[in-house]
């Protein structure tokens, strides 16, 4: 969609049109998810707490790594990475995809189908994901000064300069 919509002359009208449709088609995702979900064993939740750390871990890892490679300014938060934990509908749609392509192969790990652990596991993880990704990205922000606190009534950017405030 991206390149799409940068490379296209039309590409106001076709962002208008993905924005018109991406609640509806999210709508059908989470939808079919929950009608495909199904728990076959309760290693499920560990394995789901442990996709979800591996994955911060990821994000903390590479931004940490990115901040040393590409020797940016200090000012750059060592734990960028939090804010990005939040997954939207991307790893929905490609467990899902999964499921649809390789759910009719019948791949087993022992006695459960590999298509309802994955799908069970991601799920989780995309649920456990979502609800602590906007506490961590609150964080992230506070501490780059980037949002106010809720018991401070300033902001905490800093003043326009006498250089910023424009012709005068």
């Amino acid at each position: 969609g991206a390149v799409v919509i940068n490379l296209s002359r039309d590409g106001d009208r076709i962002f208008d049109a993905m924005g018109k449709w991406e609640q509806p088609i999210y709508v059908v995702m989470l939808v079919l998810a929950g009608a495909l979900l199904r728990f076959p064993t309760w290693w499920i939740v560990p394995a789901a707490l442990a996709y979800t750390l591996a994955r911060i871990a990821g994000k903390v890892g590479g931004n940490y790594a990115m901040v040393k490679l590409a020797g940016l300014p200090e000012e750059v938060p060592g734990r960028l990475g939090l804010g990005l934990v939040s997954q939207g509908g991307i790893s929905l749609a490609m467990v899902l995809s999964a499921v649809l392509t390789l759910g009719p192969a019948n791949l087993t790990l022992g006695e459960y189908l590999a298509v309802d652990l994955l799908f069970s596991t991601v799920v989780i993880g995309v649920v456990i994901s979502e609800l602590i990704g906007p506490i961590l990205t609150a964080k992230v922000l506070s501490r780059a000064g980037e949002l106010r606190s809720p018991t401070s009534p300033k902001a905490t950017t800093p003043a326009p300069t006498s250089r910023s405030a424009g012709p005068g």
